[in-house]
């Protein structure tokens, strides 16, 4: 009866890394740490990796069995974590493009479109963002490319927002942001037009006393 009630004990069961990760930074974690098990019960715990350096990382994980009246208690088992961290990789066509509208009696004023290749060069499917503000926009705001696959992204430029049809150049940058990833892809945009202005050296002729 002894040997009966001690093996329907409850278990206090401890998940800790072998060791501290350098610099005092966490690349694995399990959630939860500790947990108390009823008799002839189970328990799911969560692992996570996350790193925001790409490379192999390792690291050994020791699960223990907390004795109730304290002290170190048993190792019950240890495993290895392996993790590879990729860090998405985007090829673009471009990281500058350049729009002129050249005014036209017999030419409407219209969107001037240009085109961006994203190829993906890396192992995993990236998943993006794209920021941009007026006078220019894009066709897509947010896209997935597979492992070696690409998309084209149409890049407009409008004209027309030189309401006071004066000739002149703005310059913006386009953002293309990964998920869930610090990277970001800048993309320069600059968009001139001529209008046919005259320019005075001056805008006040004095006579003087005649």
């Amino acid at each position: 009866e002894k040997d009966k009630k001690k093996n329907e004990k409850k278990e206090d069961l401890s998940l800790r890394r072998k060791k501290p990760q350098d610099e005092g930074v966490t690349i694995f974690r399990v959630e939860p740490e500790a947990s108390l098990l009823d008799p002839k019960s189970a328990f799911r715990f969560t692992f996570m990796a996350s790193s925001q350096n790409p490379g192999v990382v390792e690291d050994e994980l020791v699960c223990t069995e907390i004795v109730e009246k304290g002290g170190g208690g048993k190792t019950i088992f240890r495993t290895r974590m392996r993790a590879n961290f990729v860090a998405p990789q985007l090829k673009l066509s471009r990281n500058r493009i350049e729009f002129e509208f050249l005014w036209d009696k017999q030419r409407p004023i219209s969107s001037i479109t240009e085109s961006l290749t994203l190829e993906n060069t890396g192992p995993l499917e990236v998943r993006f963002t794209v920021q941009v503000q007026y006078p220019f926009s894009t066709d897509i705001e947010e896209g997935g490319i597979p492992p070696d696959g690409s998309q084209e992204i149409l890049v407009d430029f409008d004209p027309g927002y030189k309401v006071d049809r004066k000739s002149g150049t703005v310059k913006q940058c386009m953002a293309i942001q990964y998920d869930e990833h610090p990277a970001v892809n800048m993309v320069d945009l600059v968009g001139k037009v001529v209008w046919p202005n005259i320019e005075l050296d001056t805008h006040k002729i004095d006579f003087g006393t005649v």
